[in-house]
């Protein structure tokens, strides 16, 4: 484990938890109705992350996590829904 990070990504008055791995593993967790942490999206990058932080950045209001890859890369990860709503073109 690289990287622990609690941040209202949701903005429902509480904390979810993100945590990054040196091997690329990013996962997301958040509080269930029993007030249990639960798995709520992971992804694996293609290399390590170095550094994540959550805060509202491109989008006035959204929510966003910013990673830092050993490269140099920054990667921005945003929910799907909000995604869809905001960006309607692609980027490749």
């Amino acid at each position: 484990m690289s990287n622990l990070l609690g941040f209202d990504f949701t903005s429902n008055g509480s904390k979810e938890l993100l945590i990054s791995r040196d091997d690329g593993c990013l996962e997301l967790y958040a509080y269930d109705i029993d007030n249990q942490l639960k798995l709520q999206f992971k992804d694996q990058l293609k290399e390590g992350i170095t550094a994540i932080q959550g805060g509202k950045f491109s989008l006035e209001g959204v929510s966003e996590f910013l990673t830092s890859t050993y490269s140099g890369k920054i990667i921005g990860l945003i929910d799907d829904e909000l995604k869809d709503k905001y960006y309607t073109n692609s980027v490749k």
